[in-house]
């Protein structure tokens, strides 16, 4: 199973229910009810607010380094594209974490090499 998950899961594309390019935790056997699926790890990263700009603009960019999206030296990259992929990635970013209850709601938690941010983290969860 993937890191920091209890049960079995595996990780697939689903454009079907979230569009192109987006993924899901779909289970690989029955989860009886009230089974704890993931743990907290060090995976998790906690970023206070006077640091989550400066955080997103760091995994962004290794998102998009690790992506092979670099942007080229040459004159024909726009850099109007270069931003575009920078902020796609920090929405990526964004969406693929989470914000705990009160009272730790203003700390955001990334978790960047655990698959659990493909988790649905909506107000509208589909497990649990």
């Amino acid at each position: 199973t993937e890191p920091a998950f209890v049960v079995p899961v595996a990780i697939k594309l689903v454009p079907e229910l979230y569009g192109e390019g987006q993924y899901g935790v779909i289970a690989t056997a029955p989860i009886p009810a009230k089974t704890k699926i993931w743990v907290w790890t060090d995976r998790v990263r906690q970023i206070p607010p006077d640091e989550i700009e400066h955080y997103l603009e760091q995994q962004a960019l290794a998102m998009m380094m690790t992506r092979n999206d670099r942007a080229s030296d040459a004159k024909t990259q726009q850099q109007d594209n270069k931003e575009s992929r920078l902020l796609e990635a920090k929405q990526i970013i964004l969406r693929q974490g989470f914000v705990l209850p009160a009272p730790n709601d203003q700390i955001f938690n990334s978790n960047p090499t655990d698959a659990g941010r493909f988790m649905n983290h909506s107000n509208t969860p589909t497990c649990g």
